[in-house]
């Protein structure tokens, strides 16, 4: 897991995404908790138009080969109502399929700038050339390209995951030993995998030299907010090689991120094996 090696933020993004919504299709199965009851109402409604409209402009501006269209207002506007902050207040008060469906579609469109294809001419390398940080890496591309939606993206799906985290764990920690299949813990293995990938790749990214202070400020900070939910799901032995990479790269920090580097660096010090920690322990 050295999460400076070659990434694909986009395939993290998937992962996290499939290994969820495979989770919840199993979970559901059954289930006589009530904890996977969906409402009759669905808070989320403004969320899901704002997501098949941004969903919608990524396939219109990949066929026009025109990712402008991904930048000028209309877009942001749509990226403001589906990473709203009210969202996340709302999350404790949400059954775990709304809760799965809101962070799925912030990872989905997320999922699309990560990985929409560039084109290699002269009016995108200008505006990646004006920001005027030093060479960019191919992979890096978009992450500049797409700053400032990916800063709100990236941030808000962070957080979104994180409070999957609890009530996930408290969800199987409820099952009886018998309702505990080997298709739901190989579920929950899946899931804890992408959660744990994504908060990697999404660390790895605050380290890139040719992103912005801002946005590196902003992903840390939502990464430091939600250190101790995401480290409960990683075992001792990533929680110690994470670390170690970090300590390694501290001084490539600047100050301003430093407090948030030692939030992480705290969290991942937990010996602790709680949570879905334990849980994948006695699953395997």
């Amino acid at each position: 897991m050295n999460i400076w090696s070659k990434f694909t933020p986009s395939m993290c993004v998937i992962l996290a995404t499939v290994g969820l919504l495979m989770l919840a299709s199993q979970v559901q199965a059954n289930d006589n908790t009530g904890l996977m009851t969906i409402e009759p109402y669905n808070p989320l409604s403004e969320q899901h138009q704002a997501k098949v409209q941004l969903l919608a402009l990524l396939q219109q501006a990949q066929h026009r080969q025109d990712p402008k269209i991904l930048t000028q207002q209309e877009a942001m506007v749509m990226i403001v109502e589906l990473t709203q902050p009210k969202l996340l207040a709302q999350a404790s008060s949400l059954k775990l399929p709304r809760l799965f469906e809101m962070c799925d579609a912030a990872m989905e469109v997320s999922s699309g700038f990560l990985g929409y294809e560039l084109p290699l001419n002269d009016d995108v390398n200008t505006v990646i050339s004006a920001l005027g940080r030093g060479e960019v890496a191919a992979e890096d591309r978009n992450f500049l390209y797409f700053e400032a939606q990916l800063q709100r993206l990236q941030s808000f799906t962070t957080r979104c995951l994180a409070e999957q985290i609890s009530p996930l764990t408290a969800f199987v920690e409820s099952l009886p030993q018998t309702a505990r299949t080997s298709t739901r813990m190989s579920g929950l293995s899946k899931a804890s995998a992408g959660i744990t990938q994504l908060f990697v790749s999404t660390l790895a990214a605050a380290f890139l030299p040719s992103v912005s202070i801002s946005y590196r400020e902003s992903i840390m900070m939502a990464l430091a907010d939600s250190a101790d939910e995401f480290v409960s799901s990683m075992s001792l032995a990533q929680r110690q090689q994470l670390l170690e990479q970090l300590n390694q790269r501290q001084s490539q920090l600047v100050p301003e991120l430093q407090p948030y580097y030692l939030t992480i660096k705290k969290a991942l010090t937990n010996q602790q094996c709680v949570g879905i920690c334990a849980l994948n322990t006695t699953a395997n």
